[in-house]
């Protein structure tokens, strides 16, 4: 995360799978990974939602809303 995106960068929470997970408003929002060996992946946010928040569920997956209102679910690798 670089300075620009560092400033969109919110809602962190610890993986299940030992990753950081996040929010990030840069581009209409993604919800972003990053792992312990510094590899980024990026999942787009559903429609043209902004995520701001998430949190690891019971059931293993990362859960988060949007500014919309809307909950969301990501799978763990």
């Amino acid at each position: 995360m670089g300075d620009s995106g560092s400033a969109n960068t919110y809602g962190l929470a610890a993986g299940p799978d030992g990753a950081l997970w996040f929010c990030n408003a840069v581009t209409h929002g993604s919800i972003g990974r990053i792992t312990t060996t510094g590899q980024v992946t990026t999942y787009p946010a559903p429609r043209a939602d902004t995520p701001n928040r998430i949190v690891t569920g019971p059931d293993g997956a990362m859960w988060f809303t949007t500014d919309r209102g809307q909950i969301g679910r990501i799978t763990t690798p």
